[in-house]
């Protein structure tokens, strides 16, 4: 599978690259510790991925303080919830646009599109999405083994 489509057209600078490295490390190093996508059922009882699932956390989730979580953002993309509580994008240190559309899109590859992978499988594929993104952007980041959740 190409982990790399659709990510042309964002040009992070060196402070950005820095910034979204971090972001892709506590994303990628919080699913793979967790093991499991934050799932839940939605009031018709269909299975949906959720910021905050039991003690799971989506990936998008990972990045949000819990002092700062609520129950409201739960359907909301990551735009909204940055948008909508200013807190959480102060936080989080998103400055610009581009950090929102690097967010979003993550919160796509790392959280809707993996939800109902198997365990192995989710964690091998969390871990190749996360090395894709950071080899199309050149981004700083610090995995841990795959081995270690084996």
């Amino acid at each position: 599978m190409d982990h790399t489509a659709g990510l042309a057209g964002l040009i992070p600078d060196a402070e950005t690259k820095v910034r979204w490295g971090g972001w892709l490390t506590n994303m990628v190093n919080g699913l793979l510790h967790q093991r499991r996508p934050a799932l839940g059922e939605d009031d018709f009882g269909v299975r949906r991925c959720y910021y905050r699932a039991g003690n799971n956390k989506c990936a998008a989730g990972q990045l949000i303080p819990d002092h700062l979580y609520s129950g409201q953002m739960e359907g909301q993309s990551i735009a909204n919830v940055l948008c909508l509580w200013p807190e959480v994008k102060t936080a989080l240190g998103c400055k610009t646009e581009q950090d929102t559309t690097f967010l979003d899109m993550m919160q796509s590859r790392l959280h809707d599109t993996i939800s109902v992978c198997g365990s192995k499988e989710f964690r091998q594929t969390v871990y190749d999405v996360g090395v894709a993104v950071a080899q199309v952007y050149g981004l700083p980041v610090k995995f841990v083994s795959l081995q270690e959740y084996q």
